[in-house]
């Protein structure tokens, strides 16, 4: 779960006491109130949860995440990005310009203050409206329910209205019962969000639970040695365990305070971050469990960075790492993911129906090319590739670090080790991990 969640979760102590009438100590704990906002409701976003993204047919599944990632970069994600910078820029603006109209109000206030106590002369009259108005602009810059923009902006007509500073103490209360009755607000959406998102991510883990404990049995009964995966199961399941027990004990405190009670929202904040501190343990080990479980698992080469990897058959083949490859295929799908955009490929040697390189839609932006129906021999290498061939028929060699992944019907061999390939490569556990 993103820091995001737990600042906006933790927004209830944030409470603006804009009494601009009253004392200058109160008008100092109000100042520090509303800074302490300006930078939880600008703070930067988390990353969403995981999903269970497990497919049926996993040849299928890799050609279309990067079809999808191609088109969508080049159709979409500009447009949108430039899109979503715009109104995100304009709203920085907003808060900034009224978090400096707001600075210089207080500030003359303070200091009319200082030489007018009583405030009941027309000058200070005047410096308490400023500050209430700018209040208020700073206030709704950082709201975005319509119900308490409209209600600030009716006080701010009052504001503008009054002449004597018992109206202005009226208005200024009433502003701060509107932000108090926001903030409320706030807590109650944000905790429903944030207990949603954990939610989520535990029913996430009970599905791949269910799927890791019946390949595990089915390694057992056929005599593979899955003491260690059992282990490390067993303490995946213990960390998400315990991040449900915090969710739960959280949403008690949350349900009990209704959102109003300081000392159950600090609780019920503690008990999600150990929530999510649960989740991030949780995924470390998953992580280790997938490491041991690429050792057992048919058609599943771990690139050392010694040695050769020499497969042939018909399927598909996934290779990724800091490779160097030299493939030969037959009426084949050929898609090259450069991550780090140092890809030299070479296919002088072979024929193809369509390239998205010659047809202009590769950019260096999503530096994804995709050969259709090639036949003959390619030579590719990169720092940080992902290369998928899916073709009827294919011999390939590969060098350097990181793994392959072969499903379909053939055999390899690597470091004086043979295999066969993976009749099905379908367990997507890898993506459930949070990243």
């Amino acid at each position: 779960m993103g820091k995001k969640g737990y600042r906006l979760f933790s927004c209830f102590v944030v409470v603006l006491m804009l009494v601009g009438i009253l004392p200058v100590g109160v008008l100092a704990a109000s100042d520090h109130a509303m800074q302490g906002h300006t930078s939880s409701a600008s703070g930067s976003g988390g990353s969403d949860q995981a999903d269970d993204t497990s497919q049926d047919d996993p040849d299928d599944d890799t050609t279309k995440l990067f079809d999808r990632e191609r088109d969508r970069d080049r159709d979409m994600v500009n447009a949108t990005d430039d899109a979503t910078r715009k109104r995100t820029e304009a709203q920085k603006e907003k808060m900034n310009a009224a978090a400096d109209k707001y600075t210089a109000a207080k500030n003359n206030f303070v200091n009319i203050r200082s030489k007018n106590p009583m405030l009941d002369s027309e000058e200070a009259i005047n410096a308490t409206k400023e500050y209430l108005i700018s209040s208020i602009d700073h206030m709704t810059s950082n709201l975005d329910n319509e119900q308490y923009i409209d209600e600030l902006n009716e006080e701010k007509d009052k504001v503008n209205a009054a002449t004597t500073r018992n109206e202005l103490a009226d208005s200024a209360k009433n502003i701060r019962n509107i932000w108090n009755d926001a903030l409320k607000d706030r807590v109650v959406s944000s905790g429903k969000n944030i207990d949603n998102k954990i939610n989520a991510v535990i029913k996430n883990s009970d599905a791949l639970i269910l799927r890791l404990e019946n390949e595990i049995t089915t390694m057992k009964e056929n005599g593979e040695d899955v003491e260690e995966l059992e282990q490390l199961l067993a303490q995946y399941k213990e960390r998400m365990n315990d991040a449900n027990k915090s969710r739960e004990q959280a949403r008690n405190l949350y349900l009990e305070g209704n959102g109003t009670n300081a000392q159950n929202m600090r609780e019920a904040n503690t008990y999600l971050k150990q929530a999510g501190k649960d989740i991030k343990d949780s995924n470390a080990i998953l992580r280790n469990m997938l490491k041991e479980l690429h050792q057992h698992r048919q058609g599943v080469i771990v690139l050392a960075g010694s040695g050769t990897l020499s497969a042939e058959g018909n399927g598909t083949a996934v290779i990724s790492g800091d490779v160097e490859i030299d493939l030969t295929a037959t009426d084949s799908k050929l898609v090259i993911k450069d991550l780090a955009g140092d890809a030299h490929i070479n296919t002088d040697d072979a024929d193809y129906e369509f390239s998205n390189i010659e047809a202009g839609n590769s950019t260096d932006n999503n530096r994804a090319f995709v050969f259709l129906n090639l036949t003959g021999d390619v030579h590719i290498e990169g720092s940080r590739l992902t290369v998928m061939l899916r073709s009827s028929y294919m011999e390939l060699t590969a060098e350097g670090t990181g793994t392959a992944v072969l499903s379909g019907n053939g055999t390899y061999e690597y470091t004086g080790n043979s295999g066969v390939w993976a009749p099905r490569y379908a367990d997507s556990a890898e993506n459930e991990i949070e990243t």
